[in-house]
């Protein structure tokens, strides 16, 4: 009898042995599986769209800087645009998205004489808004002429051309209407007021929208001087 319960007691102790080591079922086993891949996924999402936000925001950051202080150049030198000796206007070229002026940006010369002006261009070019600078000089006849010395620099990287407009005073609302070809000479003559657009976008970040900034400056040496 002994013997028996004996034998019995260790059958039942092999079945929850055998029980117990035969762990999760193929079933079980697919379905966490799938659970973990679902919640792996939405961490990954998440996770990815918090780099994207913080990238974007960056971004935003950086190119606001760089469109307030490139346009800050550009209005402190259309600013000081002035009508030089021998040119009928003080605009030597204005379309939609490229001008050049004449500048009074030179403060060396000779007492009680107007400094020679420079000629400044801006445009875009290589995902870069750029000014030149080529500085006055007379030649041997004693003609103001602009033929040497240019230098260019980039105001600002954005894959967007600025946007020029021209008024024919410090208030009007609606600017004149600039042909393909850019404003006559004859309409040249009429602009004493220019408003300048300057939309940075970073051309490596093509996702993330760019941040304009515009400026209306009155041509104050030319208003004076009509």
């Amino acid at each position: 009898m002994t013997r028996r319960l004996f034998a019995a007691g260790r059958g039942r102790a092999a079945d929850l042995d055998d029980a117990g080591d035969a762990g999760l079922s193929l079933v079980e086993l697919l379905v966490a599986m799938f659970v973990t891949s679902i919640l792996l996924a939405g961490v990954a999402t998440v996770f990815t769209g918090t780099l994207t936000g913080v990238r974007k925001v960056n971004v935003k950051t950086a190119t606001s800087a760089d469109a307030r202080i490139s346009m800050e150049a550009m209005s402190r030198t259309i600013r000081v645009a002035v009508e030089p000796s021998g040119q009928p206007s003080a605009i030597a070229v204005a379309t939609d998205h490229t001008l050049s002026f004449y500048a009074l940006l030179n403060r060396t010369g000779t007492a009680g004489a107007q400094p020679l002006a420079t000629l400044v261009e801006y445009a875009w070019s290589a995902n870069c808004v750029t000014e030149a600078q080529t500085p006055g000089r007379l030649n041997s006849s004693g003609v103001l002429v602009w033929d040497t010395g240019r230098t260019v620099k980039c105001l600002a990287r954005t894959s967007v051309a600025p946007d020029f407009a021209f008024f024919v005073d410090g208030v009007t609302a609606v600017p004149l209407i600039v042909p393909a070809s850019g404003l006559t000479a004859m309409a040249r003559q009429t602009v004493y007021s220019i408003q300048a657009t300057v939309t940075v976008k970073d051309p490596s970040n093509a996702d993330v929208s760019g941040v304009p900034v515009r400026d209306r400056v009155t041509l104050v040496n030319v208003l004076n001087g009509a």
